[in-house]
């Protein structure tokens, strides 16, 4: 691809796919995320950052501790990078319940998204139940102040 390097920096991430084989069968499997952190005007050199790669002896993504994304987004929000990794935390778990519950008809997960948006206490009380809900709302309320 003829990209021009200073394209670059208007992306925040590139996903990076592989062929792989998982047990015998093959799948093509998100292998890492890579923020565009800058493009150095100098040299023109892409500088990124790996938050997310794949461990393929646990078939799990492991976050490497250090967004840039997320430290962008917190700069232009005013929310913490903890309430936003807590957030995505609150959403990884619910996402884990979809996929728990065999939930993936896109009507089905589209109105599971627009609820949590609109009235999260629902979601999160399918999700963790009544009591851990309630907690987990109050340290979303608490984050957000």
């Amino acid at each position: 691809m003829n990209i021009p390097r200073i394209m670059f920096s208007s992306l925040d991430a590139i996903i990076i796919q592989k062929f792989v084989r998982i047990k015998g069968r093959p799948y093509r499997k998100m292998a890492e995320v890579v923020e565009i952190a800058d493009v150095d005007p100098t040299t023109m050199e892409i500088l990124t950052n790996k938050p997310f790669l794949w461990n393929p002896e646990t078939n799990d993504f492991e976050y490497t501790g250090k967004s840039k994304v997320f430290e962008r987004f917190s700069r232009m929000t005013g929310i913490s990078e903890e309430a936003f990794e807590d957030e995505m935390a609150r959403r990884t778990k619910i996402l884990e319940w979809m996929l728990s519950k065999g939930i993936r008809d896109y009507k089905e997960v589209s109105t599971i998204i627009f609820t949590y948006y609109n009235k999260p206490e629902d979601i999160l009380e399918k999700v963790f139940g009544r009591v851990q809900a309630r907690a987990e709302l109050r340290e979303k309320a608490s984050e957000s102040v």
